[in-house]
C-alpha cells in the first residue's frame, strides 16, 4: 500500500531526516498541515531542532524558518519560529522574574503573546515546569490553564487561533505526554493520520 511504502522510505532516513520530510510535507502544495508542524517541532529537543534546521537546508535547499514564516501567521508563526531559534537552554533562568513578566503580559484587554512566547520557547521541559510552579505560586492559578483561557479568545473562532492554543498546550506537557498526545491525535476521530504516526 501507499502508506506501507511511506513507512519503508521513512525507515531509510535518520530521525532528523524523517522530521525534515514530515515538515516539508506539511507545507508543500495547497494548504498547510499545522498539526503536523506542531507535533514535529514541539516534540523535538532543542538540539534536534538545530539539527533539523541544518538538515532541512541540505535536503530541500530551503531555510526552514523562512519556509515556516511563509506558510503560517500571527502568534502561531511567532511561537514556531521562536522554538526553532531556541537551540540552547537558558543558563540559570530567573523563574520568579519570568513569572512576573508573564503576569504583566496577561494584564490588559489583550495578552502580549510575543513576550510570553519568548519566555516559553527558550526553556527545556524541566525549566518550563519550574516556570509554571513559580507562576502558580505568584498568580494563584495554573499557567497552562491561563494560556488555554487567554488563547481561546473571541478571535479564535474568527481568525483560527486554535493552532496557537494547541501548540502552547502541547509545549506545556512533559516530553512523554507530548508524544502520547501526538499519537492520540493521529488515531482518534475519523481515519488515521499515517504520516503523523510514521
Amino acid at each position: 500500500s501507499f502508506n506501507y511504502k511511506k513507512l519503508l522510505v521513512a525507515a531509510t532516513h535518520t530521525k532528523v531526516q524523517s522530521r525534515c520530510v514530515a515538515l516539508n510535507a506539511a507545507m508543500k502544495g495547497m494548504g498547510t498541515d499545522e498539526k503536523q508542524l506542531i507535533r514535529v517541532i514541539v516534540c523535538a529537543t532543542m538540539k534536534e531542532r538545530e539539527l533539523i534546521r541544518q538538515a532541512y537546508q541540505e535536503m530541500f535547499d530551503k531555510d526552514l524558518i523562512e519556509h515556516v514564516e511563509s506558510e503560517t501567521s500571527g502568534d502561531f508563526k511567532g511561537m514556531l519560529v521562536a522554538l526553532l531559534e531556541s537551540c540552547e537552554p537558558e543558563d540559570a533562568p530567573d523563574y520568579e522574574g519570568d513569572a512576573d513578566v508573564i503576569i504583566d503580559s496577561f494584564a490588559g484587554s489583550d495578552a502580549d503573546f510575543e513576550t510570553i512566547t519568548r519566555k516559553l520557547a527558550a526553556k527545556t521541559p524541566s525549566q518550563l515546569e519550574e516556570l509554571a510552579a513559580a507562576y502558580e505560586a505568584k498568580a494563584g492559578e495554573s499557567l497552562k490553564e491561563k494560556l488555554a483561557q487567554e488563547s481561546a479568545s473571541f478571535g479564535e473562532s474568527i481568525f483560527g487561533n486554535s493552532d496557537f492554543k494547541s501548540l502552547v498546550q502541547l509545549l506545556m506537557q512533559p516530553p512523554a505526554e507530548r508524544l502520547a498526545s501526538s499519537v492520540r491525535y493521529c488515531i482518534e476521530g475519523w481515519g488515521t493520520d499515517d504520516t503523523g504516526l510514521i
